[in-house]
């Protein structure tokens, strides 16, 4: 599981260290990240004490301080791997430094509390979190050689490089068990860290919905008995006061298993979902159409 830390003002925040260990020691967490959800693509580069601030108020001894750098978020927005992941997704429109030229926040009501909201923290987790060592849904995607070394030098992250086949990939899903899932446990800590609202990866692009879902066969109805993932991480962020917000990932590579390349390998230019040659079927009205319906009753 990851854990993102979001930010809805340029400014610099100001959190309890002691609560970050916390987090980041819980059951059923495998590491922390820092991350900024600004939409000018401003990110967190760093994490350190405030050394002047705990001499002049030794009760802030264990305050962390997270410089913001939005030409830093820009920088990684516009990187190689992020381009190829926005490529391979079909999000081929503007680059992160367009966006931020045009960017308009809504002036819907139900959306003003955002700007002055502060703190907020992103739950990234689904059944990859069973391996232990692989990206949600970009862990079926055959890398080139050298990925696994190339991620670990840049973002510290060994998982960012390591792949399985799509079938051995949702194979997980037999083990996933959430047995350390304690939603209401790290939300509280995460409430005591200045945290005002949260957001939970619902279903990513590997198409496995963390609720039972009515629709397609890749679901916790399918596995978990059932279980509703989702409905106990609202009525956490309800209990400890924090706003909800949930991410759903439209495209859905388990219903276009038969229609993807799952290689970024140059090696390997084209394969299916056991890691084998293949020839990609052409997509049909009638496959879209049943997509578009499959979205549209999950939402």
């Amino acid at each position: 599981m990851r854990f993102r830390f979001a930010f809805s003002k340029r400014e610099c925040y100001t959190v309890k260290q002691s609560v970050f260990e916390r987090l980041r020691k819980n059951e059923g967490m495998s590491h922390a990240a820092g991350a900024v959800l600004f939409p000018g693509g401003a990110a967190v580069t760093g994490c350190r004490k405030r050394r002047s601030a705990v001499k002049a108020d030794p009760s802030r001894a264990e305050t962390a301080v997270m410089e913001i750098k939005p030409e830093k978020g820009v920088e990684m927005a516009n990187s190689e791997d992020v381009k190829f992941q926005h490529d391979f997704i079909g999000n081929t429109g503007r680059t992160a430094a367009e966006s931020a030229e045009t960017f308009r926040r809504t002036e819907h009501p139900d959306a003003q509390w955002y700007p002055g909201a502060g703190l907020g923290m992103f739950i990234h987790w689904g059944i990859a979190s069973v391996a232990g060592c692989l990206d949600l849904s970009w862990g079926m995607v055959k890398s080139p050689p050298g990925s696994a070394e190339k991620n670990v030098a840049r973002y510290g992250l060994p998982a960012r490089g390591l792949h399985v086949s799509p079938n051995h990939y949702w194979a997980l899903a037999e083990k996933f068990t959430a047995d350390r899932y304690d939603p209401d446990k790290w939300l509280r800590a995460a409430a005591a860290a200045g945290i005002k609202y949260c957001v939970m990866t619902t279903k990513h692009h590997d198409g496995f919905a963390l609720w039972p879902s009515e629709y397609g066969d890749l679901s916790t109805k399918n596995y978990l008995g059932g279980r509703d993932l989702v409905g106990e991480y609202v009525a956490a962020c309800r209990k400890n006061g924090l706003k909800v917000g949930f991410y759903y990932s439209p495209p859905d590579w388990h219903m276009d298993r038969d229609y993807m390349n799952f290689s970024r390998d140059p090696e390997h230019p084209v394969l299916g979902v056991d890691y084998t040659p293949v020839t990609l079927k052409e997509k049909t009205p009638e496959h879209e159409e049943e997509l578009r319906r499959y979205r549209r009753g999950q939402i």
